[in-house]
């Protein structure tokens, strides 16, 4: 597969996952005690659309956190799909070793690391174990995270879209495209 028909499949499920997001967005406890509201403004300037949520009772707190729960999940499942895109056009992958002169290698180490605590584990964060609180700190470093919790105190990885799923997807284009 060309570089162009690659970024074009790896921008179609980028685009696939905001408009799965948009149905599943993050929510705030403030939603407690709500019945309705707009999608995010992050999904209305990405996708050009407004979608109203309506449900049959007030939200509490056990529907916020299934939801984000929902929501968290999708993006672990993003993770999974671009990490086969890149293996199934030899660009990451068991034989496969990271050109770290490359401009992206570092996103492309995070989307192997992520994969592999996804796709062979139950992909909940431990942080009582050391390669997950490494991977969650590399994570803060590498997107300059800010307002996430201490590696101690989190039980997920950080995977917002905004501020981590969307530079690494950008860094993995960039790593694959200036690869010779």
């Amino acid at each position: 597969m060309n570089k162009m028909d690659l970024i074009q499949l790896i921008e179609e499920q980028f685009n696939y996952l905001l408009k799965t997001r948009a149905f599943f967005p993050y929510l705030n406890e403030n939603r407690i005690g709500e019945n309705q509201f707009s999608t995010a403004p992050f999904y209305k300037e990405k996708l050009g659309t407004d979608i109203k949520f309506i449900f049959d009772r007030k939200l509490d707190q056990t529907n916020i956190d299934e939801i984000n729960s929902i929501a968290h999940w999708i993006n672990q499942n993003y993770i999974i799909r671009l990490y086969s895109i890149l293996e199934q056009n030899k660009i990451c992958g068991k034989s496969v070793i990271i050109d770290q002169n490359v401009d992206g290698w570092e996103d492309v180490d995070l989307l192997i690391r992520l994969r592999n605590k996804f796709a062979h584990s139950s992909g909940n964060y431990n942080s009582r174990n050391n390669v997950s609180k490494s991977l969650y700190k590399k994570l803060v470093e590498r997107y300059k995270l800010k307002d996430v919790k201490s590696p101690e105190e989190a039980n997920e990885f950080p995977l917002s879209i905004d501020t981590v799923l969307e530079p690494l997807t950008e860094g993995c284009k960039k790593y694959f495209s200036s690869r010779k």
